[in-house]
């Protein structure tokens, strides 16, 4: 495979053309050939209500997924540039409210998120997931 590689650099950046490549081999090479799935093993639904009038103001999901920082998530994941996108259908993704979720491993430990606020359609524990790209799968 690295043959291949460094001749397809030598092409695009030949010598004196005023880039260097530094990589780091295993992610250089692995990152992104691969997708995540993880499963929805827990959720809470936050809400926050204005004090004057009791209507609900806020409000925000966290996800516990079966992974998470100290496993598949973990050594600055997010540098990789992974996208969330949920596993469902059309129809699921527009059926469903679009909430402010936070997503966190299965650990109990404050430090074990995984993205700290994003937008999902809601999902249901049981749901499946992937990722360099998280995808919350539903109840298919």
């Amino acid at each position: 495979m690295c043959y291949y590689i460094n001749e397809a650099l030598d092409d695009h950046f030949p010598e004196g053309c005023g880039v260097r490549l530094i990589a780091e081999p295993g992610c250089y090479v692995a990152c992104s050939a691969y997708t995540l799935c993880t499963k929805v093993i827990g959720k809470k639904l936050s809400t926050d209500m204005d004090l004057d009038d009791g209507e609900i103001y806020k409000q925000q999901c966290f996800y516990y997924l079966n992974d998470g920082a100290y496993g598949s998530f973990g050594y600055g994941f997010e540098k990789y540039g992974y996208r969330i996108r949920p596993l469902l259908s059309k129809s699921q993704q527009t059926s469903r409210p679009i909430l402010r979720s936070k997503l966190w491993g299965a650990t109990c430990c404050s430090s074990d998120y995984i993205v700290e606020d994003c937008l999902l359609p809601e999902m249901e524990v049981g749901s499946t997931s992937s990722s360099t790209t998280w995808v919350p799968t539903p109840d298919l």
